[in-house]
């Protein structure tokens, strides 16, 4: 599988008009960066590729309302809802395990950015890319 990120990253927007979910990872608690992080594989040029988007909660909700099955953005909506309450904690979901298979959202208009995040300072290999979507888009 390749890192979409780590083969394009550029100082440049990227749009994506589509996501297939394959896991959800909840981090609040982690400074400077969203809150959450969808995990998404797709195709490029024939490639199977993986990549992560991260997003703030009020975009995460209009994801969840462009899910088309009902019994999907309950779901998902009850995960992320019992990861923060009472109490805001990190949890990962496996897309899976929580409705059966990957989450796919069609239709939609997400305007990104290519960030880094460095999980060792000065350690470009561990370098983690992701594609953060642009605020008021």
């Amino acid at each position: 599988m390749i890192d979409l990120g780590k083969s394009l990253f550029e100082d440049r927007e990227y749009r994506f008009d589509r996501l297939r979910i394959t896991k959800l990872v909840i981090n609040p608690e982690v400074k400077g960066y969203p809150p959450i992080f969808l995990i998404c594989r797709d195709r490029q040029g024939g490639m199977p590729v993986e990549f992560a988007l991260a997003v703030n909660y009020e975009q995460m909700n209009q994801l969840i309302m462009s899910v088309g099955e009902v019994s999907e953005r309950i779901a998902v909506a009850e995960a992320i809802a019992d990861t923060l309450i009472p109490k805001p904690r990190s949890h990962n979901y496996n897309m899976n395990e929580l409705i059966g298979h990957h989450l796919t959202i069609r239709d939609i208009q997400i305007k990104t950015r290519l960030k880094r995040f460095i999980t060792e300072p000065k350690d470009e290999e561990s370098t983690l890319y992701f594609f953060e979507w642009e605020p008021g888009n």
